[in-house]
């Protein structure tokens, strides 16, 4: 439960929340050094094929996507900060490994590094939610999430361009040394800088107390994990959410991989333009999610998300029809990139914030860690299905209306879900 009278400051954002914000700011900057190109070093340097790249990068996210719930879990039961700062420490080792892997054209080495930085991410995921969401409640919570979006995107902007520009002058393994340095001085400062949150501190007293562990306190802790399950199993109307977020995952994700392909590929655009095209998605999130979110308090979070996935679907299509104007290719390109940002900047506040207002006090965890895993799956399968049409559709436009398909039944799961969820925690 969010503490009473938090100061704030930034609009709502709490004091207490800022270093974490900072050093998001940290970790996106290294991780989207060479993160958004990963799919490029598979295809273009180890002679992968698109197909193959699709069921590699899918691979490479089944560990994390499992473990992501049982962080989830984790964080409810051994603490939020603890394991938050755990975690960033091994994504950051694992994306040092990861360039020792590119410099020796390991790709079992790539693999494995992806892997572990991915499973570092998950775990940290719902963490870092449930570390925000015991600070805030309401709209505050909303604002806070949008906060911490905006001082990911700050590094994430940098990140890319910086990236794109280093890869054509150094390769790839020099740019994933600079990302694990850079990820690992975020989490120094974080573990520098984080206090315990209350629920950290109720979880401590407990420890103190001699409570034995699986004991279920009221308002404090959750029991067991079977406990949880069986709660989450029971609440129909979050996870009829969850699938329909996993189904829009399907087509919003195509943002992850299958677009820097794309780009590099059909649309015959460089290196540096693909990297300044990222860095225009995080600096339309730096001065656009503030006021999108201002927009966005008092709506329902479902209509929000509705909303977000049809922006995207406009924004891919117009990449379909990029392909035909060489002339205009350019300008068509970065104005997707702004479209498909507005979509992004929509569906993140759902996303971050609804499975909190849907948890009971003990079970934020466990209610972002299934929310991530079953939204995974939907980004799992994003990957396999974009590389299996970059190979086998040849006309741009019908690439793009494939994949964005699945846009469609999301929707109509959203407005259902719209009215079964409870109106207060519906409300962004």
């Amino acid at each position: 439960m969010a503490e009473e009278n938090e100061p704030a400051g930034f609009a709502g954002f709490p004091i207490r929340l800022r270093p974490v914000a900072l050093g998001a700011g940290f970790r996106a900057f290294g991780l989207s050094l060479i993160g958004p190109f990963i799919a490029l070093y598979l295809h273009n340097v180890l002679g992968i094929g698109y197909v193959e790249v699709g069921i590699v990068i899918s691979a490479v996210s089944v560990p994390p996507l499992f473990l992501g719930g049982l962080g989830g879990f984790l964080a409810d039961r051994v603490g939020r900060r603890r394991l938050y700062l755990v975690a960033l420490l091994l994504e950051g080792s694992a994306l040092g490994g990861g360039g020792f892997a590119m410099a020796a054209h390991s790709f079992v080495g790539v693999v494995a590094a992806g892997s572990l930085s991915g499973v570092g991410g998950s775990l940290a995921g719902p963490a870092l939610t449930a570390y925000v969401s015991d600070f805030a409640e309401g709209p505050t919570r909303t604002r806070a999430f949008t906060w911490l979006r905006v001082g990911w995107n700050v590094g994430f902007a940098l990140g890319t361009a910086v990236g794109g520009i280093l890869l054509v002058f150094f390769g790839f393994a020099p740019v994933a040394w600079a990302a694990s340095v850079s990820t690992l001085i975020g989490a120094a400062y974080l573990a520098l800088t984080l206090a315990a949150s209350p629920y950290d501190v109720r979880l401590a007293k407990l420890a103190e107390a001699g409570t034995p562990v699986g004991v279920a306190v009221p308002g404090v802790r959750p029991g067991t994990v079977g406990e949880s399950l069986r709660m989450l199993r029971r609440d129909t109307a979050f996870l009829l959410f969850c699938l329909a977020f996993a189904l829009a995952d399907v087509t919003t994700s195509q943002w992850n991989v299958t677009f820097a392909l794309f780009v590099s590929g059909p649309l015959h655009l460089p290196y540096s333009y693909l990297g300044l095209g990222f860095a225009v998605n995080g600096l339309v999130v730096v001065f656009g999610q503030v006021p999108t979110t201002e927009l966005a308090i008092g709506r329902r979070h479902t209509t929000l998300a509705v909303a977000g996935v049809v922006a995207y679907v406009l924004a891919f299509l117009a990449l379909g029809l990029d392909a035909f104007d060489p002339v205009a290719v350019v300008a068509v390109f970065f104005g997707a990139v702004v479209l498909l940002t507005i979509g992004e900047n929509l569906t993140s506040i759902p996303f971050n914030t609804l499975p909190s207002n849907l948890a009971p006090a003990t079970e934020v965890g466990a209610y972002n860690g299934v929310f991530g895993t079953i939204g995974g799956v939907g980004a799992l399968l994003a990957t396999v299905v974009g590389g299996v049409a970059l190979a086998t559709i040849h006309n741009p436009l019908l690439l793009w209306m494939v994949l964005c398909a699945p846009a469609l039944p999301a929707i109509l799961l959203f407005l259902r879900a719209g009215g079964r969820l409870p109106t207060r925690s519906n409300r962004a």
